[in-house]
Order: C-alpha cells, then sequence, then structure tokens
C-alpha cells in the first residue's frame, strides 16, 4: 500500500462525493482526491504555523535586543591623584635603585605632603632577550599615608596608584648600576591645585551590546566620592561612541563614584 503524495498548497475546497460517483483508488482516483486536498491544507498550515513561530521568536530576540542596546546602565570609579610640586624621579648614584624627591600629590580632594624615599625602589636586572617594562607610582594608604613603589615587569599602575616614572630596561641589562636604563617621567602635574587643573580625570565605559549608532543620551548620578561637598565635581560624558563612550569628573574630588545609564530611544 503506498502513502498518498503530499505538497504545499492552500484547497480552496474539499471534494464531496456525487451520490452516483464511481469511487476507485490509485493515484489519481476519486477516493483520494479528498484525502490529498487535505493533506495539502495541512502541509501549508503546518509550514505557516512554522514561519509564524520563527517570526515570533526572532520578535522576542529583537525586542531583548533592542532593550540591552537602547538602555544599558553601569557604573564607574574615577580617581583624581596627581603631583602639586617635586615628588621627581632619578636614579640613585650606585646601585639599581631609583630615589624619589621630596614634594606634594593631591588625593582624596585634599593636599597630602611627600618626604620622598631615598631607599627607594630597585629594578631588577633583565637576562632577557626584550626589554622589560617598570612603573614607579605612589600608593595612598588609608590615612593618607604616601609609599613609593614599583609594578612588576610589564604591569600598569594599579588603580589609585599616582604614577611617578616609567622604567624601561634593556634586553641584557645586568650592570650593577642603572646604566642603560631609561627612567621617564610620566607623572600628572598640576602645580596651581586646587585653584586650576590642566588635565581632567576619566574613566572609559565599553557597552556589553554596541548601541546601534552615537546619538544616544548618558545619565550620571555621582553616587560616592572622598572629599567635602562643596569640592562636588560636574561629571560628564564625552567621546561617545558606538561601543562605549569616557565619564569625566571636573573638580577636585576623588574616588568619585558615578552610576551611569545610556538610553537610546529615538530609531
Amino acid at each position: 500500500m503506498a502513502n498518498l503524495t503530499e505538497s504545499y498548497e492552500w484547497e480552496n475546497a474539499i471534494h464531496e462525493w456525487a451520490e452516483d460517483e464511481f469511487i476507485t483508488g490509485g493515484p489519481d482516483g476519486p477516493d483520494n482526491v479528498p484525502p490529498r486536498q487535505l493533506a495539502r491544507r495541512s502541509q501549508f498550515l503546518a509550514t505557516m504555523a512554522m514561519i509564524l513561530g520563527d517570526l515570533g521568536g526572532l520578535g522576542v530576540k529583537e525586542a531583548a535586543k533592542t532593550i540591552r542596546q537602547r538602555m544599558q546602565e553601569g557604573s564607574v570609579l574615577i580617581y583624581n591623584r596627581g603631583i602639586i610640586s617635586g615628588c621627581a624621579a632619578s636614579k640613585a648614584a650606585s646601585g639599581r635603585r631609583i630615589l624619589l624627591a621630596v614634594g606634594g600629590v593631591f588625593a582624596r580632594g585634599v593636599e597630602i605632603p611627600c618626604a620622598g624615599d631615598q631607599s627607594g625602589i630597585t629594578i631588577p636586572t633583565n637576562t632577557g632577550s626584550a626589554s622589560l617594562v617598570y612603573y614607579g607610582y605612589l600608593s595612598v594608604g588609608t590615612n593618607s599615608t604616601l609609599t613609593f613603589l614599583k609594578t612588576d615587569a610589564g604591569e600598569v599602575v594599579p588603580a589609585g596608584g599616582i604614577p611617578i616614572c616609567r622604567v624601561t630596561v634593556p634586553s641584557g641589562n645586568t650592570a650593577d648600576d642603572l646604566s642603560g636604563v631609561t627612567v621617564t617621567d610620566v607623572r600628572r602635574y598640576e602645580s596651581a591645585y586646587p585653584t586650576l587643573v590642566n588635565t581632567v580625570p576619566y574613566t572609559s565605559v565599553a557597552f556589553q551590546y554596541g548601541m546601534i549608532d552615537t546619538d544616544y543620551a548618558v545619565l550620571l548620578d555621582v553616587t560616592g566620592y572622598s572629599g567635602g561637598w562643596n569640592q562636588r565635581p560636574g561629571v560628564y560624558a564625552g567621546e561617545k561612541a558606538s561601543n562605549g563612550f569616557k565619564v569625566f569628573a571636573d573638580g577636585t574630588l576623588d574616588e568619585v563614584t558615578v552610576q551611569w545609564r545610556a538610553i537610546k530611544l529615538n530609531l
């Protein structure tokens, strides 16, 4: 016994046998006409259900994507720290040490005197075939104490650290002193702090989901900081791109926590 041959087609009507109609089977027999018509309708309805189901699922996915892209939020922390005077790094006369001069820094919304460090940080030798880079920086303790430290090779200054110098140790540098080692000044120097600053601190925000374009609004809310209320900064967003933007804190406060919301409602 063979099966009916089905196809994707909507039948406008189903054949009804007449009282005097002679019924025979087979592919072209009248007996198989109504079942074949019903089978075609079933195939048509099944296909449409599948298409509509996919479209419905696609609609849900697109709605979720739209929400993710058009309404995103997060929180960032901006450090506002640097050098007011002194705090220059220099090579020791002997040995592989870098010394720190006396000076003053600003952090946590206040000015902090720096006694310098004549013990300094010790820079390791380099027996490898490639240059190594270290950073000397000031770490600010809980009681605003300052400690002169260095990063590990290839690492950046940790968040909250005040960069002082970049130290490049060439390959094969194994001398007892720092001959051949390059010390580059990387201080953020603000001699007129707090009256005037030359650079505005910022942090970059990367979207988890790329925005449709750069025509979106950014709402910012300061939720935490170090310093006095009268130092409250003017925070603003800038350099907007489809994959993120920057948050700037124009003021003298430090450790500024900013809640951000990026919204793109227009098409």
